[in-house]
């Protein structure tokens, strides 16, 4: 909750950043075929669409794209399907199957050959927006059945063990059982915040301090020193195909 900007700075969470990730990027081992994603949730402002920073590091960023901005339409569900691309695994059924929410990273997409989608800015929905489903006593909703047709990224199908039963819609538990499982002195809700992994919008220093959902991402690709403030470390090693 500090290291991440949640409960702090845009400055205590970049210096943080800057003394984990610089040795990394001086460790040859570890630097061998690897793609280091640094990103953030979301913006702070919910009426705005999402529009969050981005940096990927690493030595299997070629050389003609570091320094670069990559303005590919992105979402964090592209950190799933990136990784089902590159090594070719099944997809979960879900947003990773959808094709104008889960682009592929395009160096990765070079190397496979996979074709990614140009998605108009004018549909793009508000990820930042919490939304109604299976933890809202107020308006639950079941957890929607996976998609068992959609090929994904890796172009395998679904994972084996979500198809049939395990795969099929979810309901959400009664508000009565959800009120009685809550601690004594509770109302039952969920605690706010809470840093779940990668967003801000670009130059926003004040957008470190919340943190929630999915989001868009604009990637800059770049070797040089990490900057601002960060919500999620990612590393993919073994075996990239750049």
């Amino acid at each position: 909750m500090q290291n991440d900007g949640h409960d702090t700075t845009v400055d205590y969470a970049g210096n943080w950043t800057r003394t984990f990730v610089t040795p990394l990027l001086n460790n040859t081992t570890f630097m061998n075929k690897t793609l280091l994603v640094i990103t953030f949730d979301e913006n702070e402002t919910y009426t705005i669409k999402n529009n969050v920073w981005t940096l990927l590091l690493g030595d299997v960023v070629p050389p003609s794209l570091r320094g670069t901005t990559d303005d590919t339409f992105y979402t964090h569900y592209s950190l799933l399907s990136t990784i089902q691309n590159n090594w070719g695994l099944y997809n979960l059924g879900r947003n990773d199957v959808v094709a104008n929410v889960s682009n592929v990273f395009q160096i990765v997409a070079n190397a496979t050959g996979y074709q990614n989608v140009a998605v108009d800015p004018n549909t793009i929905p508000f990820f930042n927006f919490t939304a109604n489903g299976f933890f809202d006593p107020a308006d639950e909703t079941p957890i929607p059945a996976v998609n068992e047709t959609a090929p994904g990224a890796g172009g395998q199908g679904i994972l084996p063990s979500l198809k049939g039963t395990n795969g099929s819609a979810i309901q959400p538990p009664s508000t009565s059982s959800s009120a009685a499982a809550a601690p004594s002195g509770s109302s039952g809700s969920s605690p706010s915040g809470g840093a779940s992994g990668g967003s801000a919008t670009t130059g926003s220093a004040s957008a470190a301090a919340s943190s929630k959902s999915a989001a868009n991402a604009h990637i800059t690709f770049s070797t040089g020193s990490v900057v601002g403030c960060v919500f999620a470390l990612f590393a993919f090693t073994l075996g990239l195909v750049v």
